[in-house]
């Protein structure tokens, strides 16, 4: 009997030790295992866009497909996947104005302009959903070109260019790849805008440019595209918008103020070049991450609480290039480590790296990799040996 006490207690330090290893020692540095892949040039002026089986690199003249291995694919952009054509059936889309009708362009380079996690812009005009292979098309892109694509749960924001190169904002619905032109916007310049899947709300900042001083114009709108309210702020510029269902928050160049939807200003805070900020999302609230600026003792964070109120935090100095990474962060300390970051804003992991670190990024769709840019090259790294820290519950 005594002999099995004795045994489970070992059991028990055993245990205990483990989990005091393994909870409370997280920043033991580990070396991540290169993929044996050679460098992948990513030359300066090209950009990295990730799709569900794999990435490009692209620039203004042409883009260079690969798996999540790093070997060259052909450009998934039809059926037979055996060329770089791009897809020449006609598909129909649904415009607000009109339905019509638009065929995809043979024979054209491929250029990637902007990206979300599960869509494309590709050569400024055509919508690909490329959470599935070979792409799918969606729809051509009213205007010119497609300036810009912000995904939310379920719609996009499509910004477009016209010919005299204002911009020009459509919501997108994902449920049926409906278009819709979100008017109110005459002679005022798009700025940003947010969306409220629970509200289907949308937010917009706009510039008044034709006043003297220019000023900013808040506008919102629900059933997608109905608008109900207009803020002026005037004397002053705006330049990111996060929409909540009761309130929203405006970044400025020195400033972050919080509304409520009536126009009624419910809290500003006064922060040097508030506008230079790493945006987290911490336990489910939106967090600006300042780096190296103190914004309250030795604070550098501002978390939005859902409700409306605001708190200072201290997160670890020296982060930059943060990234989505399963539940929390990952993203470069300095010049040479890589850090994981918790849902908390914790350091869980760090790794460091023979040569300095110039971006980093990570996708879903290959979440045992990390890939670096570095010294010219993207280079892919194995995590899958290694093992996640737990979080404090």
């Amino acid at each position: 009997m005594a002999k099995k006490i004795i045994l489970v207690f070992l059991l028990v330090l055993a245990f205990l030790g483990y989990f005091y290893l393994n909870q409370y020692m997280p920043n033991i540095e580990k070396v991540v295992e290169p993929i044996e892949t050679p460098p992948i040039p990513c030359n300066e002026g090209e950009e990295i866009h990730f799709f569900s089986s794999g990435f490009v690199i692209t620039d203004k003249e042409s883009s260079r497909f690969y798996d999540y291995e790093g070997k060259p694919i052909t450009p998934p952009l039809n059926d037979e996947n055996e060329n770089t054509e791009f897809s020449k059936e006609e598909i129909p889309i649904e415009v607000a104005r009109e339905n019509e009708e638009t065929k995809i362009v043979d024979n054209e380079a491929i250029i990637i302009n902007d990206s979300t996690d599960n869509y494309m812009i590709i050569n400024d005009k055509y919508l690909y959903n490329t959470s599935k292979t070979p792409f799918e098309f969606v729809l051509e892109a009213p205007q010119n070109k497609a300036w810009a694509i912000y995904e939310f749960d379920d719609s996009l924001l499509i910004i477009s260019k016209s010919g005299d190169d204002s911009l020009e904002p459509y919501i997108m619905q994902k449920s049926n790849n409906g278009l819709y032109k979100i008017d109110g916007l005459e002679d005022l310049a798009f700025i940003d805008g947010d969306y409220c899947s629970n509200m289907k709300a949308l937010s917009i900042i706009a510039l008044n440019a034709n006043n003297p001083f220019p000023s900013t114009q808040i506008l919102h709108f629900s059933n997608i595209n109905e608008l109900y309210g207009v803020l002026s702020i005037d004397d002053d510029i705006f330049y990111n918008i996060y929409r909540y269902e009761s309130f929203f928050v405006v970044v400025g160049l020195h400033k972050i103020r919080c509304y409520d939807l009536a126009g009624k200003l419910n809290w500003e805070i006064k922060i040097p070049h508030s506008y230079d900020n790493e945006l987290l999302t911490l336990k489910d609230e939106l967090a600006l991450y300042f780096n190296n600026v103190y914004i309250e003792n030795k604070n550098n964070t501002i978390i939005v609480t859902n409700n409306g109120d605001y708190k200072f935090v201290a997160l670890p100095r020296g982060l930059h290039h943060l990234k989505k990474y399963n539940t929390g962060y990952i993203g470069i300390l300095d010049k040479k480590t890589i850090v994981k970051l918790n849902s908390r804003g914790d350091i869980d992991k760090k790794y460091e790296m023979d040569t300095d670190i110039d971006d980093i990024y990570w996708t879903p769709y290959a979440s045992d990799n990390i890939y670096i840019e570095t010294e010219g090259n993207i280079k892919i790294l194995s995590v899958s040996s290694q093992k996640e820290g737990n979080e404090h519950k």
